[in-house]
């Protein structure tokens, strides 16, 4: 099984996006305006993103996420809801068909991560590092992946 410990959530996304043939990604090419991105290397004719949503993975937007209003071909111009600056050249995005929004699948990640929290990990349990009357404090030591209850 592949290590997922030091793997963000846009790592996770983009796993989730790719296993499901769902998501490309992609970084601007130029600049575009408040309501647009270029990326003159996409694929497709006019109109081949309308519905598909765009999340920006990098720059002043990180994190934006909006539908896709119009593509057009020639010039490699999304067309997307106003954002409040206009969206820099070589800024990286996600490209979601239109019945996979990726705030939902952040949820789901989300969700999934507050499942297994406390069921995954063994528990152990210490009686060398204890707290009493002297000793009000604890170092915790760098060998625990987790602490549920103490």
């Amino acid at each position: 099984m592949a290590v997922t410990q030091s793997k963000t959530r846009e790592d996770l996304r983009k796993a989730i996006g790719r296993n499901l043939g769902k998501m490309i990604t992609g970084t601007t090419s130029g600049s575009g305006s408040t309501t647009t991105a270029v990326d003159a290397t996409l694929f497709g004719g006019d109109d081949e993103y309308i519905g598909s949503y765009i999340r920006i993975t990098s720059g002043t937007y990180d994190g934006t996420t909006r539908r896709i209003t119009d593509y057009t071909a020639s010039t490699g111009t999304i067309t997307f809801a106003a954002v409040s600056a206009t969206v820099a050249g070589s800024t990286t995005y996600e490209l979601w068909k239109d019945q996979f929004d990726p705030q939902v699948v952040d949820e789901f990640i989300n969700h999934s991560i507050w499942e297994i929290t406390g069921k995954y990990f063994d528990p152990e349990e210490s009686l060398d590092v204890h707290l009493d009357k002297v000793n009000a404090r604890w170092e915790i030591p760098s060998d625990l992946a987790m602490i549920q209850d103490v």
